[in-house]
């Protein structure tokens, strides 16, 4: 099968996201259009600009936590206090602001409208919505619990739940789905397909994502494995079918095979014609003399103290077919790799921009609300295209690429004017802000295929 993926003609939007408590991260994303031109290999296109995130700490503490007794005179000085708070709220108001939770920084107003898919808008989630988490998470708790409100949790899984496989790790997973991104079976089958590792292969767990392949399971439609209380006695039913991609098949598209180690990574399954499946994913290649280390901290060195170059991601497709009898479920083909999208420096941020560069993640789909429309959409995870630390602007540089050090700005910040809780925009680029702008990208196109 050929594609034709095309340039991408870009579009703004953007997402700007800030992890409160150290771990903040900004966004913008992309809605591009594909041309009709033919190309075997395009570069991802996107209008990009800088976000912001960094820590902050708590000035009061969350809402609802204990406070000890007080003495008459602390009383006093507590009342005082809270008449102090009132005349100052009192004058934000007269000033037009109001606070909606005393002693933090409100959240951005949003309208919660939809949007089209071809219409030019921006999605944003600032810093001033991520300080709502630190809002209302408690900073003493104790270290592998949980610091935020149960209500606006998940539930916590038990270590006791069934593993899904005695052979392999998995984690990341998604199932078979037609182009309205519906779950489907296949002849009385369901399939899901998994980020997996060897269990038995002599690395950590910890060292699993430069061993990932891409693995699929099945299991008859319709299982109920699951009691009362939601704790499964089985491993849901579910059978290990193997490998999705011969060996060797996902790092055919490199043209550096010099790589130590090769791995694929998220992705999603699209069921199209007859049992032709489409596999979108992330294959990327490691490039440190330390064989099976994550590595890759920069230039000249990897995590073990070796060489090393960054590591190289890409967003590839492949086909395929299933294949199903009242036995089990097996596929066949995967051998051809079609890359579709690589980071061009210019909207999407590259490995010489940052060597823990983000690119990854395909999912595609149609638009529902307009069955007319054939067009073929995709969206994945990257960086704005700007330069992490002022050490990698030479080579940026060198590749042609954006030499831009990137930079966070208030309209990242979201912060309402006059709240004084609001940091400034030099204060957030100086605790590292701008570390790592992400975006969500959005691309479009027309494909064709042959087998």
């Amino acid at each position: 099968m050929t594609v034709t993926h095309t340039s991408f003609r870009a579009r703004r939007r953007r997402l700007a996201a800030a992890l409160a408590l150290g771990l903040l991260v900004a966004g913008s994303g992309t809605t591009a259009l594909a041309d009709e031109s033919p190309s075997p290999s395009a570069s991802a296109t996107a209008e990009a600009s800088p976000e912001a995130g960094a820590d902050q700490k708590n000035d009061q503490s969350p809402a609802g936590q204990g406070q000890a007794s007080q003495s008459p005179a602390e009383q006093g000085q507590a009342g005082q206090s809270d008449q102090q708070a009132a005349g100052g709220a009192a004058a934000q108001e007269a000033n037009g602001f109001k606070a909606d939770n005393p002693g933090w920084a409100n959240a951005t107003k949003h309208t919660g409208a939809a949007h089209g898919v071809e219409e030019n808008y921006t999605a944003k989630w600032t810093r001033a919505d991520a300080m709502q988490i630190q809002r209302v998470s408690n900073p003493n708790a104790p270290s592998g619990t949980n610091s935020m409100p149960e209500q606006l949790t998940m539930p916590e899984i038990s270590n006791g739940f069934p593993a899904t496989s005695e052979d392999v790790w998995v984690w990341d997973t998604w199932t078979l789905t037609d182009e309205a991104a519906h779950q489907i079976s296949y002849n009385g089958w369901e399939i899901a397909f998994s980020l997996v590792a060897d269990r038995h292969a002599g690395y950590t767990f910890d060292d699993r994502h430069t061993h990932a392949r891409l693995g699929f399971f099945y299991r008859k439609a319709g299982t109920q494995t699951s009691s009362a209380d939601g704790a499964n006695s089985s491993n849901g039913g579910w059978i290990y079918g193997g490998h999705v991609f011969p060996d060797g098949a996902s790092g055919s598209i490199f043209e550096d095979q010099s790589f130590t180690a090769q791995t694929e990574w998220s992705g999603s399954a699209r069921l199209m014609e007859g049992n032709k499946i489409r596999m979108f994913y992330t294959s990327v290649a490691f490039y440190n003399t330390t064989a099976g280390g994550s590595g890759d901290k920069g230039y000249g060195q990897d995590g073990n103290g070796g060489a090393s170059k960054p590591y190289d991601p890409r967003i590839v497709q492949s086909e395929g077919r299933i294949h199903a009898d009242e036995n089990g479920v097996w596929l066949t083909g995967f051998r051809t790799q079609h890359q579709l999208l690589v980071p061009d420096g210019k909207y999407y941020q590259t490995r010489e921009q940052n060597p823990g560069v983000n690119f990854r993640d395909p999912f595609t789909f149609r638009d529902q609300n307009n069955p007319s429309d054939p067009t073929e959409y995709m969206v994945f995870e990257g960086n704005s295209a700007f330069v992490r630390e002022q050490q990698y602007v030479d080579t940026a540089a060198k590749a042609g690429q954006n030499t831009t050090l990137a930079t966070c700005t208030e309209e990242d910040l979201g912060y309402e004017k006059g709240d004084p809780k609001a940091e400034t925009v030099e204060a957030v680029n100086q605790r590292g802000g701008y570390y790592q702008p992400g975006q969500r990208g959005a691309g479009s196109g027309q494909e064709q295929g042959d087998d």
